[in-house]
């Protein structure tokens, strides 16, 4: 039981790291040559504004995914205590 619950805390945590880095990609760095002295960037084929606070993106993408780094290393560890 303990092993599915580590699995299980695994597989959110990278879909959340998927998530935050995706969004990361699309609100940030593909603008990021665009930004101005404000730190805005208007795309008018989009009709967005973007801005460097989207930034905040990537430090949760890392945290997610070192998190799901951890509970996959202890998943396949209790594995190969259990058996």
């Amino acid at each position: 039981m303990r092993r599915a619950r580590i699995g299980l805390f695994a597989a959110i945590y990278t879909i959340c790291a998927v998530f935050f880095a995706v969004a990361f990609f699309d609100r940030y760095w593909r603008h990021r040559d665009c930004f101005n002295d404000l730190g805005r960037c208007f795309v008018s084929a989009e009709d967005g504004v973007y801005t460097t606070s989207a930034f905040v993106w990537a430090p949760m993408a890392i945290l997610c995914a070192l998190l799901a780094i951890f509970a996959l290393w202890r998943f396949f560890r209790a594995r190969r205590i259990a058996g």
